[in-house]
């Protein structure tokens, strides 16, 4: 990825099927794009929601900037947060 401004990603957010339990779109194997908005017990967690994401670079590092449904990064359950970058996957090319 080249430096200039962030290339901007927009998700599938899960509130609209929260009621039914359901991700829309859920994992997606072949991109390699995992999400699951909800509890061991299928409640909707809007705070592991990703509604964007933003993806840039500069000569020495990848800055990746996620925004979610809820306001909560700091949810009472715990909620754990992570990025992997498959920088030889043909989309990111």
């Amino acid at each position: 990825m080249s430096q200039g401004a962030p290339k901007t990603v927009f998700d599938v957010e899960s509130q609209s099927t929260a009621a039914e339990r359901r991700a829309p779109y859920g994992d997606s194997y072949d991109i390699n794009r995992f999400e699951r908005p909800f509890s061991q017990e299928m409640e909707y967690v809007a705070d592991l929601d990703i509604n964007l994401y933003k993806v840039s670079a500069d000569n020495d590092w990848w800055y990746v900037e996620i925004e979610l449904m809820g306001t909560n990064p700091n949810n009472e359950i715990g909620v754990n947060y992570g990025v992997e970058l498959d920088l030889d996957h043909e989309r990111l090319r």
